[in-house]
């Protein structure tokens, strides 16, 4: 239903219709519709890259929690190790410092030892020296009252001649010119 433009606007038979739009209005709504879906598809990736990002932070999160779990027991068992190490270093050290005492000890009773045994050894030996001379002694008295009691003819006298005159061509060759026992010495 067409109606003209003489009829009057309160008349049922009049149909509104639609005014014609120019050519700049399609182009102007396309132009809009085309940006309104760019903006729409860009929208649409910026949510998808933020909901992506977002599941990233999260695993991000996630990581970084387990490696500082992990961080701090491994930093719990390297100070429990070293810890333990030090124990033992300080046991350790004790036990060398208790040796060394020990063997400068052992050096110093051993030295000990040895002037100890070095002293007797000497003393022994000026004591046994002193013994064999007076046993020579004791021996030279024993023939000279046997001599004496046997009288002149006796034969620890022909002994001890014989002797004497052995003993002075042994220690003529010695060197030991003119030394004569006494008489009576062996």
């Amino acid at each position: 239903m067409r109606t003209s433009a003489a009829a009057s606007p309160n008349s049922s038979s009049i149909c509104w219709r639609r005014p014609r739009r120019p050519k700049s209005w399609d182009s102007a709504r396309r132009i809009s519709k085309a940006a309104s879906a760019e903006q729409s598809r860009l929208l649409n990736q910026s949510e998808f890259e933020l909901k992506h990002l977002r599941a990233g932070i999260g695993s991000a999160r996630k990581v970084e929690s387990d490696l500082r779990t992990a961080i701090i027991e491994v930093e719990g068992r390297s100070s429990s190790a070293t810890q333990n190490l030090r124990t033992e270093n300080a046991q350790l050290q004790a036990t060398l410092a208790h040796a060394r005492d020990e063997r400068d000890r052992f050096a110093r009773d051993l030295g000990s030892m040895k002037r100890e045994t070095e002293e007797t050894w000497a003393s022994e030996r000026v004591e046994n020296a002193l013994l064999r001379e007076r046993i020579n002694d004791v021996a030279a008295e024993v023939a000279r009252l046997a001599s004496a009691l046997e009288g002149p003819n006796s034969p620890i006298d022909a002994a001890l001649a014989a002797e004497t005159s052995r003993g002075l061509s042994a220690r003529g060759a010695d060197g030991r010119h003119g030394q004569r026992p006494a008489h009576g010495a062996v």
